[in-house]
């Protein structure tokens, strides 16, 4: 928006100021005081128009306008030399009617923003339909407008279609939802079966509980009859082991007994044998000879009971440790201790 504008020798005037208002500006004096000249000052600097001198003060030198417009300062100077505009604290050339890009850009006027002159007919009211189309179209772009229209009627054409099918495929979904709705009521049995399962899981974990109990059970009255046995082997086999000390101490008696027959035997040898001795001493080494053998044999089976012993008692130990890790030093009944 054009804030104001200031001219310097600018044709009738010395140096003036004219502040704009933000809506309409109007221009009010006698006749040949300059009012014109201010819309001329105002073409000049945004038209660079007309060209030459006829804009100076008979009796200046130079001649200067500078306007402010969207919180820029836009300054125009000629004479002496000087033909140049100034953008803010930018300089640029003037040449012939044209203006600089920059400002053109800012000013964002064309010769349809000025009446050629004050006293000519009211603007496009005597202009043919042709030419106001064509000077419309300078400022508006009328082909922006009649492309924008084309694009929103194409863009309305689709979306009304695409409510249509938006709208069909909402009456499938409704149709569908309706056919559905026996989900709902599966959805719920669902919940159902799922809570039902959850307490049979429960369940059955409670029943694979009890059932390794019950089987720790069964495995530890096995190991209570096994120990039973063992024990009563142990017994047999303490048994065994206090005849087997009995057979080794009659065993020492009759090597006692052999040792004196060897004596005895000597003494035989050293003088002339009688048989009355000798049948008496054989039927008595003939009866140590069989108490003997039957002490061998004694002794045989002693070792085999002690052998036994051994296999029993590393059954035994081997059969508490499983009994440890079966229970975990705890009873499967009752859960205490042990």
């Amino acid at each position: 928006m054009l804030e104001s504008i200031t001219l310097k020798n600018f044709r009738t005037h010395k140096k003036i100021k004219v502040d704009f208002d933000s809506k309409v500006t109007s221009i009010i004096g006698p006749s040949y005081k300059g009012k014109s000249t201010i819309l001329r000052a105002v073409k000049w600097v945004t038209q660079n128009q007309p060209s030459g001198n006829s804009m100076l003060r008979w009796t200046a030198s130079k001649v200067m306008v500078k306007i402010l417009i969207d919180g820029h300062t836009i300054i125009r100077k000629m004479g002496s030399g000087i033909n140049l505009y100034k953008l803010d604290n930018q300089k640029f050339k003037a040449f012939k009617t044209s203006v600089p890009e920059p400002i053109s850009q800012i000013i964002n006027m064309s010769s349809i923003n000025f009446n050629k002159n004050q006293h000519d007919v009211p603007f496009w009211f005597s202009e043919s339909a042709g030419e106001v189309s064509r000077q419309l179209n300078s400022i508006v772009n009328l082909g922006v407008i009649d492309s924008t229209l084309s694009n929103i009627a194409s863009t309305l054409r689709d979306n009304r279609s695409e409510i249509g099918v938006c709208t069909n495929r909402l009456e499938e979904f409704k149709k569908q939802r309706n056919e559905l709705s026996y989900i709902k009521e599966l959805n719920e049995n669902l919940e159902s079966v799922e809570i039902l399962e959850k307490q049979h899981n429960i369940d059955s974990a409670g029943l694979a509980r009890f059932n390794y109990l019950l089987e720790g059970i069964q495995i530890y009255q096995l190991d209570t009859k096994l120990r039973k046995e063992q024990s009563q082997c142990g017994n047999l086999a303490i048994q065994k082991a206090q005849a087997h000390s009995q057979i080794i101490n009659r065993l020492v008696n009759l090597e006692k007994l052999i040792s004196n027959h060897q004596e005895l035997q000597i003494e035989i040898d050293g003088r002339p044998p009688t048989l009355n001795p000798v049948e008496l001493a054989y039927q008595k080494y003939k009866k140590e000879a069989e108490q003997r053998q039957g002490m061998e044999t004694i002794i045989s089976k002693t070792k085999d009971a002690e052998e036994e012993m051994k296999t029993f008692k590393y059954g035994l130990q081997q059969a508490q440790k499983e009994f440890k890790i079966q229970t975990g030093n705890r009873c499967p009944i009752c859960g205490k201790k042990m």
